[in-house]
């Protein structure tokens, strides 16, 4: 994998990452993700979850399919301000694999 192409995963998962800033308020259940911070994050980790839970891969997916409930109650719990934070974490590792890049 190329810098540059790593760079590109970075900053996707950056996007990922970010929390959103203005949610809406309803007296819906929690289980609604269009409600949460974290709402683009859950529909990624829900998509891969559904790929994974119907076999996918074509192996025993469980493990991944556990793991990913996981990772989703983690973010869900997680403050949003600490998520900020790992996606600007993310977008400065990608900048710098963008300059060993433009080095080669």
């Amino acid at each position: 994998m190329t810098n540059s192409v790593f760079s590109l995963l970075l900053r996707d998962a950056a996007i990922l990452l970010t929390p959103l800033h203005v949610t809406e308020l309803s007296l819906a259940p929690a289980s609604d993700l269009s409600l949460l911070p974290f709402k683009t994050t859950l529909l990624a980790l829900s998509d891969l979850h559904a790929f994974f839970s119907k076999g996918g891969t074509g192996k025993n997916s469980n493990w991944i399919v556990h793991k990913l409930l996981f990772y989703a109650a983690h973010i869900s719990l997680t403050p949003t301000v600490i998520m900020e934070g790992v996606a600007k974490e993310t977008l400065v590792r990608a900048k710098h694999y963008e300059v060993l890049e433009s080095r080669d």
